[in-house]
């Protein structure tokens, strides 16, 4: 016996009200989210951890400061400048005195840095549950702010070491958590190059130092994080 037609008929409308909702109970949410913002102004704060070269005389560690800002250019792929000061220390060295009596103590360090770098974002313009993995890569230029420090003046002229300027490279990873649409937290580690004089004293030939170079390369980890506005 077949039901009543105005039966049939509330069973499809009720059947056709609950469709969108069983259709709803149906959809994953997806873990990827698009990124809608191309620029980004940020700072952050960090610490370094430099190679203080053959004779120990160069910056070693120290704490970092700076600012970005970056703009998208294609896709996953951006350009971003940075500006930064560090704080550190180094070590006083005498190459007049006997070994083991050379190191005179420590002596505050401060630099500055300009550098110009591209990231390539891993999620493209999207984030994965917030997380946008990158790498990258740049160069530019640190130099030195200090003071003449008071240990130096126990030295002779040649043999006082000064950083002047140098070439800075840099090669890193690192990600950004997106806490809404515009604000973001981002963290960095990055191996950076940088080149030191050696004072001309190292290289006198009454001093027991051989193959003295005129400059070396050292290279150096970096670790910051900080905060970031989009727009």
């Amino acid at each position: 016996m077949r039901p009543p037609a105005f039966v049939r008929t509330l069973v499809s409308v009720l059947l056709l009200a609950a469709a969108p909702a069983l259709g709803e109970a149906q959809q994953i949410p997806s873990p990827y989210r698009f990124v809608e913002t191309s620029q980004e102004a940020a700072v952050y704060g960090g610490v370094a951890q430099v190679n203080s070269g053959r004779f120990g005389f160069g910056p070693e560690s120290g704490r970092t400061l700076g600012g970005r800002y970056s703009i998208n250019i294609s896709g996953p792929l951006a350009f971003e400048a940075e500006a930064a000061a560090l704080q550190g220390t180094r070590r006083v060295i005498d190459p007049s005195r006997d070994e083991g009596q050379r190191d005179l103590g420590e002596a505050d360090v401060l630099l500055a840095s300009v550098e110009g770098r591209f990231t390539l974002t891993l999620t493209g313009d999207r984030t994965w549950n917030g997380w946008a993995p990158f790498l990258t890569a740049g160069g530019g230029i640190v130099f030195d702010l200090g003071d003449p420090q008071p240990l130096d003046e126990q030295l002779l002229p040649n043999d006082r070491f000064d950083f002047g300027s140098s070439f800075l490279g840099s090669l890193g990873v690192g990600s950004r958590f997106y806490l809404s649409d515009t604000w973001v937290l981002r963290g960095d580690v990055r191996f950076t190059l940088s080149q030191i004089d050696t004072p001309p004293g190292f290289s006198d030939a009454d001093r027991p130092f051989q193959a003295v170079e005129e400059s070396e390369w050292v290279n150096g980890g970096l670790f910051t994080l900080g905060l970031g506005y989009r727009f």
